[in-house]
């Protein structure tokens, strides 16, 4: 009986560090895929800001912009016009986090901004991403 009981309490601990693997498995997941959506939020923030900011996109393109991709990627949800705006707006409030910006406040207000325009993918690279996974640990450590 003594045995039994030594058993039982081996596979209820054995039981208890394999959920605590799991579970602690999946909160490391999510948080990797929030991590990975807020750099994207990040990314499409920039691209944003920098082509309407400087005047590149004119009044209505966001609109647009979110009505091709729903045509292009149906059933997509959180990519319409409030959801880009408020993207650019993230970007933004970060930016400062964005060591290749050469964006300032200032520079918003003026119309003939002296921002370069990139496409999406040249703004955004793997070194950008990982460069601001980096910072954004200092800052929340």
């Amino acid at each position: 009986m003594e045995q039994n009981t030594a058993i039982a309490h081996i596979y209820n601990h054995a039981a208890e560090t394999i959920k605590n693997a799991i579970l602690k498995g999946q909160y490391e997941a999510a948080k990797g895929v929030n991590r990975v959506q807020l750099f994207t939020y990040f990314a499409i923030g920039k691209y944003v800001s920098l082509n309407t900011r400087n005047g590149v996109w004119g009044t209505g393109a966001l609109k647009a912009i979110s009505e091709r991709l729903r045509k292009i990627l149906p059933g997509l949800r959180g990519y319409g016009e409030t959801q880009l705006r408020e993207m650019r707006l993230f970007y933004e409030g970060w930016s400062f986090l964005d060591s290749n910006s050469s964006v300032t406040t200032d520079e918003f207000d003026t119309v003939n901004s002296s921002v370069a325009t990139y496409e999406l993918q040249d703004i955004v690279n793997v070194e950008d991403i990982l460069g601001l996974i980096r910072d954004i640990q200092l800052i929340a450590n």
